[in-house]
């Protein structure tokens, strides 16, 4: 029982773990990406239609990354080279790609009856993509410790004016950030369908973009702690699954369907609140006007 719940919990988070580290990839350059959730509906339904078109399973995964790429792209261009406000932008990006999600699936994909391919344990009972999310944490601590594109990062979410001033290219360090970023929650959304919903139900994926983006904010833009705090709403969430399926009914599966919106009001507010102290990129939300000389 222990263990089937053990590999429960780290099949499940690779959904919240690569979505996080694109979160945060993104938060710390300056840019809020509030389009995680439409992002993330995107890439299953890609994901889906990749199977569907004859695929399998790693090449749906791509097809989640690519959309991801695109919406990353869009949400760049519009915040960035626009300089309009990240708020606004990124819900618009949220609505656009739910309606692209929403579209896809009602015209091509509704009613085929489609069952995607799990992907084959390689150790441990556990698939490539959960030492994938792993993985993925520990190059994301390297980099922003140790290479000079993560310093960068770091110098641009900070003050983009003495970035650009020691030359560093504050638009292209975001552009990176944000593209790659929504990417990697395009292939989040992607490993959702392929691999926990071997399909795809709005209801399912509903409310996990928030919980990553809350992770985020929760973990004080650490990456180490976004591992963590993925793990502990995972855990949380199969555990009280599991004993609501065996009739101890600690929370209704209704209300658990409204944790990941509280959690992202209670994450707003804090960061509202403690702004720096809580370790919040001091340029996040802030579109950079290089000064003409």
């Amino acid at each position: 029982m222990l263990d089937v719940m053990i590999i429960s919990i780290l099949e499940f988070s690779p959904i919240l773990i690569i979505a996080g580290m694109g979160q945060l990839l993104s938060q710390k350059s300056g840019v809020y990406n509030l389009g995680i959730e439409g992002i993330m509906t995107s890439g299953a339904v890609f994901a889906v239609l990749a199977f569907y078109l004859g695929l399998g399973s790693w090449e749906s995964l791509l097809f989640g990354v690519f959309i991801g790429l695109v919406f990353g792209a869009l949400l760049f261009v519009v915040s960035e080279k626009f300089k309009l406000d990240q708020i606004v932008v990124g819900f618009g990006i949220w609505f656009l790609s739910l309606g692209v999600a929403d579209s896809l699936f009602a015209t091509v994909l509704s009613g085929k009856g489609l069952t995607l391919v799990r992907f084959a344990p390689l150790i441990f009972s556990l698939n490539p993509m959960v030492f994938f999310s792993f993985a993925l944490v520990g190059i994301f601590i390297y980099i922003y410790s140790r290479t000079n594109f993560g310093l960068s990062v770091i110098a641009v979410g900070e003050d983009p004016k003495v970035a650009d001033t020691s030359g560093i290219n504050v638009g292209k360090v975001r552009g990176i950030s944000v593209i790659v970023g929504s990417g990697l929650i395009g292939l989040a959304g992607a490993y959702f369908a392929v691999h926990v919903l071997q399909g795809f139900t709005y209801v399912m994926l509903s409310g996990y973009g928030w919980v990553a983006f809350a992770i985020v904010l929760f973990a004080r833009w650490r990456a180490s702690y976004v591992l963590l705090g993925s793990l502990f709403f995972t855990g949380i969430t199969t555990i009280v699954t599991r004993l609501n399926i065996l009739g101890f009914t600690l929370l209704p599966l209704t209300f658990m369907g409204y944790l990941p919106h509280i959690a992202v009001l209670v994450g707003l507010t804090l960061t509202m609140i403690f702004g720096k102290k809580s370790g919040m990129p001091a340029a996040l939300g802030m579109p950079y006007k290089k000064e003409e000389k």
